[in-house]
């Protein structure tokens, strides 16, 4: 879960701009796991998640 309160919080339009991607992507990652939080109705998740999903998601094996 991630710390209403952390410093280190993003909205997923803050994600998309850091990884240089649409915000479609990152909600597909949400329904794809990615933790996030929402306040009120802004939805937040932190780089750190973003990070360990990545490597989460990379080391899965993918149907060829």
């Amino acid at each position: 879960m991630i710390d209403a309160f952390s410093n280190d919080k993003l909205t997923l339009e803050q994600v998309a701009e850091q990884f240089n991607l649409t915000t479609q992507t990152i909600n597909n990652w949400r329904k794809r796991g990615l933790p996030t939080i929402s306040i009120g109705r802004t939805v937040y998740t932190t780089k750190t998640k973003v990070n360990e999903f990545l490597n989460q998601t990379r080391n899965e094996k993918r149907p060829v």
